[in-house]
């Protein structure tokens, strides 16, 4: 059986209003085009 390692990919910038949530969100739909994507936004 093929296994695939999960990737992990995090956007951490302290500074506020600079579209991390935007950048986060535009990247993992891109990404879940060719596998299975769990976004999750902390603050």
């Amino acid at each position: 059986m093929d296994q695939k390692k999960a990737k992990i990919i995090t956007f951490g910038i302290s500074k506020g209003g600079c579209s991390k949530t935007t950048s986060a969100g535009i990247t993992a739909h891109l990404l879940s085009q060719d596998a299975k994507v769990l976004a999750v936004d902390i603050e």
